[in-house]
Order: C-alpha cells, then sequence, then structure tokens
C-alpha cells in the first residue's frame, strides 16, 4: 500500500493563499474588463463580446497543450512548481498593460486592448493549470483531497469576492477614470505574485508517477477515453456558465437595474462570504455526512431554486425595495449552493485523474486539470458575450468617469438585462444537472473500488483497465 503523508498546516496554508491573489486577477478581468473597455474605453460591446468568445475557442486547444507541457516537464522543483511561478510573471505584466492608455486612435485601441486580452488568457493558463493539477499530486486519501480541495476554494472565494465586492465601492467613490483601474491592476499584480510565490516555496507534489510523456496528438485521445472526463466536461460546463453569469456581470445588475453598484458589495458580502464562504467550510463534514454525490445533487437543485427566487422578485417588484430581499435571499441560495458545487468539481475532477490513470497507466492531471482551467474560462467567455448582446440589444449608454450614465436607461433595457443575469442561468443549470445524474459515476463504493485497483496497479499487481480483457474492463463500468 502507498505511504500516507499527513499535509501539514504549512503546506495547507502556503497552497490556499496562492488561490488568493490567483482569483484577484482573475475576476478583475472576468468580472470588469467588459465594463472597462465599453462604459470607460468605449469600445462597441458587440465586437469585445465576440472576440472574448472567440479566444475562449483558442483556449480549447491552448489549455490542453499548455496541460501536456506541464505534464511533460521534469526539473528538480518539480513539474508544477516552474510553471506557478513563469505564468504569474508574465500574467502580472499583461494584466497592468490592459489598463494601461497609451492613446492609440479607434483602431488601435480594438487591436491593443482585445490581443492583450487573448495573451492575458494565455498567460493565466500557464499558472491556473499547474496549481489546480497540484490537488491530487499532494493528496492521497479521499480526507485530504476533500481537505485541501476546500482550503483552496475558500481562498480563491476570498479573492474574487476581495475583487467583486471591493472594485464597486472603489469605483462609487473614486470614479471610472482610467488611472484608477489602473491602480487596482497593480495592486492585484503585487498580490497576485506574493501569494504564488509562497505557493511554490512550500507546497511540493507528494505523487509523482513518471509514466510515458504526453505527445499533443494523444490529447485529444485522453479525453476521448476517459468517460468521466466527459461527464464532468458536460454537466460542471453547463453550470459553470449558469453561476458565472451573474458572477461576472451582477455590476451591470445593481449599476443600470438599480442604479445602486453599492449594493453589489452587499450582495457579495452575504452570498460570497456567508453563503458560498459556508458551504466551502462546511464541505468536508457535509460530504461525510451526506455524502459528495447527495451533496452535489443538492447544490444543483439549490442553484435553480436560487436564480427563480430573484428572478420572480425582480419581474414582480421591478427597483422597489421590497426586490432586495428576494434578490439578496436567492443570492444566498445561489453562493451557498456554488460552494459546494466548487469544491466538488475540484474534487471530482482529481478523481477523474485517478480513474484516468487507472484505465491507461499513465497519469496525466495537467491535461485533465485543463479543462477546468478551460471550462472556468469559456463559462466567463460565455457570459460576457451574452451581456455584450444585452448591452446592444438593451442600448446601454456609456458611463462618464464620474460614474453617471452619459444617456438615458430604459425599462426595455433594464429588463433584459434582468433576464440574462437571473433568468437564464437556470436554462444552464437544468440540463448540468440531469448530465451529473446520467453520466458521473465517480461516488460511494464504485469510487472505493476505483482507488483499491489503482493501488494494487502501481505495485504492478494488476495492469491497466485498458489491457485487462473486455470483461474485466466492463466490470469495472460502474453500471
Amino acid at each position: 500500500m502507498e505511504k500516507i503523508t499527513p499535509l501539514t498546516f504549512k503546506e495547507k496554508f502556503s497552497f490556499g493563499t496562492g488561490a488568493v491573489g490567483k482569483d484577484m486577477a482573475f475576476n478583475i478581468i472576468s468580472a470588469f474588463y467588459m465594463l472597462y473597455l465599453t462604459l470607460v474605453v468605449g469600445l462597441h460591446p458587440m465586437i469585445v463580446g465576440v472576440v472574448f468568445a472567440l479566444s475562449r475557442v483558442f483556449d480549447a486547444v491552448n489549455d490542453p497543450v499548455m496541460g501536456s507541457i506541464v505534464d511533460n516537464t521534469r526539473s528538480k522543483w518539480g513539474k508544477f512548481r516552474p510553471w506557478l511561478m513563469i505564468g504569474t510573471i508574465t500574467n502580472c505584466v499583461v494584466l497592468i498593460l490592459m489598463h494601461m492608455d497609451f492613446n492609440l486612435g479607434n483602431t488601435g485601441e480594438y487591436v491593443f486592448y482585445l490581443s492583450l486580452y487573448v495573451l492575458w488568457g494565455i498567460t493565466y493558463t500557464i499558472v491556473d493549470i499547474p496549481y489546480w493539477s497540484m490537488v491530487p499530486a499532494i493528496s492521497v486519501t479521499k480526507e485530504q483531497r476533500n481537505s485541501i480541495s476546500s482550503i483552496a476554494r475558500i481562498c480563491a472565494s476570498a479573492g474574487g469576492a476581495i475583487i467583486t465586492g471591493g472594485v464597486p465601492v472603489i469605483l462609487g467613490t473614486y470614479g471610472y477614470a482610467n488611472d484608477v483601474f489602473l491602480t487596482m491592476a497593480m495592486v492585484i499584480a503585487f498580490v497576485f505574485l506574493l501569494s504564488i510565490s509562497l505557493t511554490a516555496a512550500n507546497t511540493k507534489e507528494k505523487i509523482v508517477v513518471l509514466g510515458e510523456k504526453v505527445k499533443l496528438s494523444h490529447i485529444i485521445k485522453i479525453v476521448r477515453e476517459n468517460d468521466q472526463l466527459v461527464a464532468y466536461i458536460l454537466a460542471f460546463g453547463l453550470y459553470a456558465v449558469a453561476g458565472t453569469i451573474l458572477n461576472t456581470s451582477g455590476i451591470y445588475y445593481f449599476k443600470v437595474v438599480l442604479d445602486r453598484e453599492e449594493l453589489m458589495t452587499v450582495f457579495l458580502i452575504l452570498g460570497g462570504v456567508g453563503g458560498a464562504g459556508l458551504s466551502m467550510i462546511l464541505y468536508p463534514y457535509l460530504a461525510k455526512r451526506f455524502g459528495r454525490r447527495n451533496l452535489y445533487i443538492f447544490a444543483m437543485f439549490a442553484t435553480i431554486a436560487g436564480f427563480t427566487i430573484m428572478s420572480f422578485f425582480s419581474y414582480v417588484f421591478g427597483t422597489a425595495g421590497f426586490v432586495l430581499y428576494g434578490i439578496f435571499f436567492g443570492g444566498w441560495l445561489m453562493f451557498f449552493a456554488q460552494g459546494i458545487a466548487m469544491v466538488g468539481s475540484t474534487v471530482m475532477l482529481a478523481d477523474v485523474v485517478d480513474y484516468g490513470e487507472l484505465k491507461s497507466g499513465n497519469r496525466t492531471e495537467n491535461v485533465t486539470f485543463s479543462m477546468q482551467c478551460f471550462l472556468y474560462k469559456a463559462s466567463a467567455a460565455v457570459a460576457l458575450l451574452l451581456m455584450g448582446v444585452a448591452i446592444q440589444i438593451g442600448d446601454i449608454p456609456t458611463i462618464g468617469p464620474t460614474g453617471e450614465f452619459t444617456g438615458v436607461v430604459t425599462e426595455s433595457g433594464k429588463l433584459i438585462i434582468t433576464f440574462v443575469l437571473l433568468t437564464l442561468p437556470i436554462f444552464f443549470a437544468i440540463p448540468a444537472t440531469i448530465f451529473y445524474l446520467k453520466l458521473y459515476k465517480l461516488n460511494g463504493k464504485y469510487h472505493d473500488e476505483v482507488l483499491e485497483k489503482l493501488s494494487l496497479m502501481r505495485e504492478g499487481k494488476i495492469p491497466p483497465l485498458s489491457q485487462q480483457p473486455e470483461a474485466d474492463t466492463d466490470s469495472s463500468s460502474g453500471h
């Protein structure tokens, strides 16, 4: 049997800290760069939204390729930590450049800002994939995996909440001038570099399986032949879009519909800290008490319920004060569920890594976790594309440096924003729930059997499932 080394407090703290800065950098772009480009710089929202979406098509190739590069890395620092530092340094430089004004003129601004957005996605991939890929490499048991995933997701949510909750306050206080955005970008870059440096210095992989190097031509085969990875992509991909729409563009509801952007901070403190933060802390206990599958199913239905409540109150009460009761309660329920789903999805993908190793005999953490990186960026791009369409159809005016609209926001414009942010996510969450129930099976007794067989395979007592007789492989299907 494999030797189980406990995770120290230093390792847990250092690994979690890296997620704080990383998600601060992610959220300043995913939640506010569309606003910055369309309402501050003045770029056309449809063009920006289309470019954002197309860049994620590029990521469909770039992310798995980066994953294979990391999987093939052999160094005295391991295969994760060199890329953590390379990705962070380059991403910080790009992040600052994205908020600088060089007075390039209309065409020049489109080329400059949108090219940098694509480059930001590439550099963020370099750090995000090895970071999350470390989860199955530093944790051995289910308890360790639940614990480290919960800690990392709590820290990631804290970093995101600092940005999505703090930026509206800063903008409401200091205005929407370019210098305000640039200063925020510089501070975030500093925190990002500091936090990831701590992760790289104090976190080392415990599971090192040096199998065959992953060829780029094998990436599609890795995904196609791992049925649980396909199930994850379908189920969590759709769920990520549902949650990301409001997370990345919620500022539009509070600014455009309610004209009270400061309430975005209250909403996120209540939901992000009191909802998602609470559920992430409780996740290890709840998973042990109710089982991971039941917990994830609850998260799916609670998400649907939360958006339904918010939609109902918004359509019935409009901008009247009573609407906030429904928005805040429904938002809290949605965030509570989202915290469970985010931790659960990370644990799921770590289990998928083990399952893929058992099937093929080759461990590909980074290629597998590149799917998570891609899904998060893709969901953010879809959300921003939808918001770009809503801004255009709703004829939403730009915002001046003082924070005032330069034109009139119509009632139909408010209704369109409300539908995209509060109602449309339901239509993504429902099929996500169906895919999970129908396709994902790494739970309970079957998951225990996978871990047991994986241990035997590593000891050389049994071959990978792909090399076993067809009858034996079928018996391990979990059906």
